[in-house]
């Protein structure tokens, strides 16, 4: 049945501020969407708001086509990065599009994310789309923005922003605050000479020592009390 669930809704919201708390906040730019499993539509937050103003009752719906289905607030005009990613890839339920700063900066310079943090180990030689830098609000652009993705956790957009993608709304939003968090410390560091990145094999040990799906948990939660106290 399609209408909007307020537990996701109230979810969503938190993604919206915890993503505006992590370096994700541009203007009233930048969405997110969720599914639930067998869900043929999406819960997604509306254009007219900033993220850090997002509130449950806010959250729209869209279908598998980008047509409104409930809410107020205005769609955004790129869903089909998030719909074209949920067509290709059925275990992803959250997607993320923002334009954090040192992400954007990064690409713009022509690099990747490398391993110097623990952080970059996530998220090691993720693609770079250059097929455009113009707002993806075609199926056609959505599609080769999801065969870019692939089976990485996120995708640098070259002079626009990021798109990451996980299998919950927690899990996406982490993995944004962790990637941009990796892109600022890359930025820093290539002020100051040649990066020296960890081993293709500590790279792999990192994320089972560190980003097991337990901390990421615990992450998220982390996330949220530190919103509440700001």
């Amino acid at each position: 049945m399609m209408q909007i669930d307020t537990a996701l809704s109230r979810k969503l919201a938190l993604a919206c501020n915890i993503l505006v708390l992590t370096g994700h906040g541009n203007l009233t730019m930048g969405h997110i969407t969720a599914r639930r499993p067998g869900d043929e539509f999406l819960h997604m937050n509306p254009h007219d708001l900033g993220l850090e103003e997002m509130g449950a009752a806010d959250i729209i719906l869209i279908d598998m086509e980008g047509n409104q289905l409930a809410g107020r607030g205005r769609k955004h005009s790129e869903f089909p990065i998030h719909t074209e990613i949920y067509k290709k890839h059925s275990h992803i339920h959250c997607v993320i599009h923002t334009h954090p700063f040192y992400c954007i900066a990064l690409s713009a310079a022509g690099h990747t994310i490398q391993t110097i943090s623990h952080e970059g180990s996530l998220f090691n030689n993720i693609p770079v789309f250059k097929e455009t830098s113009l707002l993806i609000r075609s199926p056609e652009l959505g599609e080769k923005v999801a065969n870019a993705l692939g089976e990485h956790r996120a995708l640098l957009l070259q002079n626009h922003g990021v798109v990451v993608a996980g299998t919950s709304v927690e899990e996406a939003t982490v993995y944004a605050a962790l990637l941009e968090r990796a892109a600022r410390l890359q930025v820093t560091a290539l002020q100051m000479g040649a990066l020296t990145a960890a081993s293709g094999k500590e790279s792999a040990g990192k994320g089972e020592q560190v980003f097991y799906s337990k901390n990421i948990t615990e992450f998220w939660n982390y996330y949220v009390r530190r919103l509440a106290r700001s």
